[in-house]
């Protein structure tokens, strides 16, 4: 599934249906923006950092996701909640998350929802991502536990490109297919 070589521009999806998911992260992790033509089931741009500040990364954020004229689903968790508040004030549309909320509320049984559409969609075919994404997505794992199955990156590594990649797939599936597992 990760054979996208290079970023493409938005001219070749004129009039697609384009979606963009976004890992929030300041200092140990990774902000990730993951843009995905919904049409074409394609990652079509994305964008890393790592350190930089909020307004900083906002500011990359916004002109990304104009450019593309995308529908953005960002993690609602902790820190994205007032980030998420000013890229609504900045006019993004923002996608609302399962509670009805604006961004994706992470939690345990969201997550494994998250997740296995995520996985499905790459067994069947239907998405192909960024070759630099193929590491993060063949190490992470799900820990069965006795209560919820656990979803993460191995420790010491990152899982920022998977949920990334895991928000713009299900904002370009839609929400109409969600079930917890």
């Amino acid at each position: 599934a990760c054979v996208i070589e290079h970023p493409d521009i938005p001219d070749n999806h004129a009039g697609h249906r384009v979606v963009a998911g976004l890992d929030w992260a300041l200092s140990e992790d990774f902000t990730v923006l993951t843009i995905l033509c919904a049409d074409c089931g394609a990652v079509v741009d994305w964008w890393r950092a790592n350190r930089m500040d909020f307004t900083m990364q906002r500011a990359f954020i916004v002109d990304k996701v104009r450019a593309w004229h995308a529908i953005l689903l960002p993690e609602r968790n902790s820190i994205g909640a007032p980030n998420i508040e000013m890229l609504i004030q900045a006019n993004l549309t923002v996608e609302r998350g399962v509670d009805g909320g604006a961004g994706f509320n992470t939690t345990a049984s969201t997550k494994a929802g998250l997740i296995h559409r995520l996985a499905t969609g790459i067994e069947k075919g239907e998405l192909k991502a960024p070759r630099e994404y193929a590491d993060e997505l063949r190490a992470y794992e799900v820990t069965v536990t006795t209560t919820n199955p656990k979803f993460s990156a191995p420790s010491g590594q990152h899982d920022d490109r998977v949920i990334s990649l895991a928000l713009a797939w299900w904002a370009a599936v839609g929400q109409d297919t969600w079930y917890m597992i």
